[in-house]
């Protein structure tokens, strides 16, 4: 099974939509693949039938240091 579990889309530092990232993996041979843009939330999932996808997130956090 290939997997790729840290995917960021242009709604945060990645280049690409979730579709064209989706096509990229279906290429690849990917079975699963999650989106875990900084901050952003997304469950809408086109052309996703085809490759199991995981929602993720990754936080920005911030210590009691940096107010």
């Amino acid at each position: 099974m290939k997997i790729d579990l840290h995917i960021h889309t242009e709604f945060s530092d990645g280049l690409n939509s979730k579709e064209e990232i989706i096509e990229m993996a279906i290429k690849l041979n990917l079975d699963v693949i999650a989106f875990t843009d900084h901050d952003v939330l997304n469950t809408d999932y086109l052309n996703a039938d085809r490759i199991k996808v995981i929602t993720g997130i990754e936080l920005s956090c911030k210590s009691s240091d940096d107010y």
